[in-house]
């Protein structure tokens, strides 16, 4: 049985793409429910993406999640990336998980709760937001 449902890696700076989730046609381990979770894929495109982040550029990260925090290769890239001095755009689960729990309570972190009769605003807030951001 194949599924055409998951989710694919990408890094913006080259074309190299592939998948990092699949339900049922990666068999796992690690599993998150029904999916099995590419690690190597993930850690093949994804890593080097957040390494490579830096200057007047925003690295966006979709998303901070159970499949995601599963390779410890990306868990200490996303750790570095935040310790530079780079603007990130993230979304982050709300489950609790050392890695992200650490980074919400960080005083450099400006977190907003996405709502249903809030996420209209969030484009324009978050552009905002971003060009108003100093990074020295």
């Amino acid at each position: 049985m194949s599924a055409a449902a998951g989710s694919d890696s990408q890094s913006s700076g080259s074309a190299a793409s592939g998948p990092s989730s699949r339900a049922w046609t990666i068999p796992g381990p690690p599993r998150v429910g029904r999916y099995g979770v590419d690690l190597e894929a993930l850690e093949r495109l994804a890593v080097p993406a957040l390494e490579e982040a830096g200057g007047p550029d925003v690295a966006i990260i979709d998303e901070l999640g159970k499949m995601e925090l599963a390779s410890g290769a990306f868990r200490d890239a996303v750790s570095a990336l935040f310790d530079r001095p780079v603007r990130v755009l993230a979304t982050v689960q709300t489950s609790a998980h050392p890695l992200t729990d650490a980074l919400k309570r960080r005083a450099d972190i400006e977190t907003f709760r996405v709502t249903t009769a809030n996420r209209d605003e969030f484009p324009q807030l978050l552009a905002a937001r971003l060009a108003s951001t100093d990074l020295d």
